[in-house]
């Protein structure tokens, strides 16, 4: 009967909870921390008809969406001020955890843009800036805007009954690609998501490797 009571006396203990309290000052500072590592503010420098100007999240206009994925989405996006400057803004999520997926994706993409995108290779989306909309806790990674995509433009293709040089521009398109994958080789960059919306055209036509989504 002791040991009974005893093993009741056990189960009725109370059990301690612990509450973590939120310091926002403390939110605040690890989210700038962040943000300085990624080396962007909310203000950033572009270079448009030969002049460095500087731009931020309010002259963007957006125009209409281009794309989503799992950790952001991309807009087609006007600077205001600036007559025919259209960008693509690719819109990546930002959180002051580090176990967030979406954080590892940012800092990835961005530093990816920066090594690849200075325009050294054609085939490749070049990279203009990026800056910070806090309001939003975003990332926003401005790059050349393409006309078209892969995906978009097989399927028109396949709706026309006769084409002219058919062979001659497939045979373009695979050598851009090819020559787009070899160039982030050489960067020790290994492309996850081939496919034909992350390959995008334009006029020329001059086949880009789309770092989009």
């Amino acid at each position: 009967m002791a040991t009974n009571r005893q093993s009741a006396g056990r189960r009725r203990r109370p059990i301690p909870i612990e509450f973590i309290i939120c310091n926002p000052d403390e939110s605040l500072s690890e989210q700038a921390s962040f943000y300085t590592s990624l080396e962007v503010g909310e203000d950033a420098q572009l270079r448009y008809q030969e002049q460095s100007i500087i731009i931020n999240d309010s002259m963007l206009i957006p125009i209409r969406r281009l794309g989503f994925g799992n950790f952001g989405y991309v807009m087609l996006t006007e600077v205001q001020d600036c007559p025919g400057l259209q960008m693509a803004v690719k819109h990546l999520n930002l959180y002051q955890s580090t176990h967030n997926p979406s954080d590892f994706t940012a800092d990835t993409d961005l530093q990816t843009l920066r090594t690849v995108g200075s325009g050294e290779n054609p085939h490749v989306t070049t990279f203009y800036t990026a800056l910070v909309r806090k309001r939003d806790n975003e990332l926003l990674i401005c790059m050349e805007a393409c006309e078209t995509s892969m995906e978009k433009f097989s399927t028109k293709m396949h709706q026309i009954n006769e084409t002219q040089n058919l062979d001659l521009l497939l045979k373009r398109m695979i050598n851009h690609m090819v020559n787009a994958l070899s160039f982030l080789k050489t960067k020790n960059i290994l492309h996850r998501d081939v496919k034909p919306s992350n390959i995008l055209i334009n006029q020329n036509p001059v086949i880009f490797k789309s770092n989009y989504l």
